[in-house]
């Protein structure tokens, strides 16, 4: 699992992480969440499949699924940021960063 330097809003420490992402939370607010190799190693989770869950592509027939579900659950933000967004009243994945990739949901 490749990793990359994350830094921690304002305080200019940075942390080594597999995959940072975001979720739009209300119409205005966005918040930001990491996720360590440790955590991902300790749930059993590869980083491809908590991607693929994370984009909504994850089946929940796949065996993945639910420790995805359970990170996805308890995972707490590092950041929260206002912003005038459109909203469709659901928490939404709008971005994904990976050492090797970013992906984003503008819809």
């Amino acid at each position: 699992m490749k990793k990359f330097k994350y830094e921690l809003l304002n305080t200019g420490q940075k942390i080594s992480v597999c995959l940072v992402y975001e979720a739009k939370i209300t119409q205005e607010v966005v918040e930001k969440f990491i996720l360590t190799e440790e955590l991902l190693k300790d749930e059993n989770i590869s980083l491809n499949k908590m991607i693929l869950f994370l984009k909504g592509e994850l089946q929940p027939e796949d065996k993945s699924y639910l420790g995805c579900s359970l990170i996805y659950s308890y995972n707490k933000p590092i950041e929260k940021n206002k912003k005038n967004i459109e909203f469709s009243g659901q928490n939404k994945i709008t971005k994904i960063i990976t050492a090797g990739e970013e992906w984003s949901n503008d819809s």
